[in-house]
């Protein structure tokens, strides 16, 4: 149903449609269209808004608000580890121009609320990424002390490198084939024991266990399904 895209065109569609006797409004609706059900034109039947409004915390009778952009997954996901007491992240994001804009509005919000990005790191070449993360995680700095205690004990030493310490959670913005990519990497990189976060974009919804095998312990915020 048009409804021009102006809260007037809306509350003429609304009353037009809920008068022909329809049970179920279904959306999305915009936060404008959304507003006019909370103000002017109060809801008849069940709505299912697939928005909400982030200005009020009133409840608007018969209408069910929730949102499904990706927006507000990150913002869930920043405000959950928040209060989970992880303020020291890393987010591992794959190059998809959509996953860069969620990943920096995720750095945005977590900088805002006291949290510290100790790096973003952006999926190109596998190898390239790897090594690059080695470094995020200071294993090479790791491998050069154990270097240079052999020398000066004059041994072979086989020492497993430690990674830094300081990493409370790793934040996967990436789409399903490279978030499989980048979840499995994590153990051979000492890394395997960090909280990894992600949203629904990491999931590709379907029922093949092995490939999600790799996203072993990802826990992903999700829209809900209904």
């Amino acid at each position: 149903l048009d409804t021009g895209g102006t809260p007037e065109g809306f509350a003429a569609a609304y009353r037009q449609i809920t008068a022909d006797g329809v049970d179920l409004v279904i959306g999305p609706l915009l936060k404008e269209e959304l507003a006019v059900l909370q103000s002017s034109v109060p809801a008849s039947v069940p709505t299912l808004a697939l928005n909400f409004l982030e200005t009020s915390t009133a409840s608007i009778p018969q209408v069910f608000q929730f949102g499904i952009d990706p927006a507000d997954e990150i913002r869930q996901l920043a405000s959950d580890a928040h209060h989970a007491g992880r303020m020291r992240a890393v987010i591992l994001a794959d190059a998809a121009p959509r996953s860069r804009h969620l990943a920096e509005d995720f750095a945005q919000r977590w900088r805002a609320s006291g949290g510290v990005v100790i790096d973003t790191l952006y999926l190109g070449d596998l190898n390239d990424y790897r090594l690059t993360l080695e470094r995020t995680m200071l294993l090479d700095s790791s491998r050069e002390r154990s270097e240079t205690l052999g020398r000066l004990l004059g041994l072979e030493l086989e020492i497993e490198p430690r990674r830094r310490a300081d990493v409370e959670l790793i934040v996967m913005v990436a789409e399903p084939a490279a978030a499989r990519s980048i979840r499995a990497m994590l153990p051979f990189l000492y890394a395997g024991d960090i909280p990894v976060e992600g949203i629904s974009l990491s999931n590709g919804g379907g029922t093949n266990r092995e490939n999600d095998l790799d996203l072993e312990n990802l826990r992903f915020v999700d829209m809900p399904w209904f």
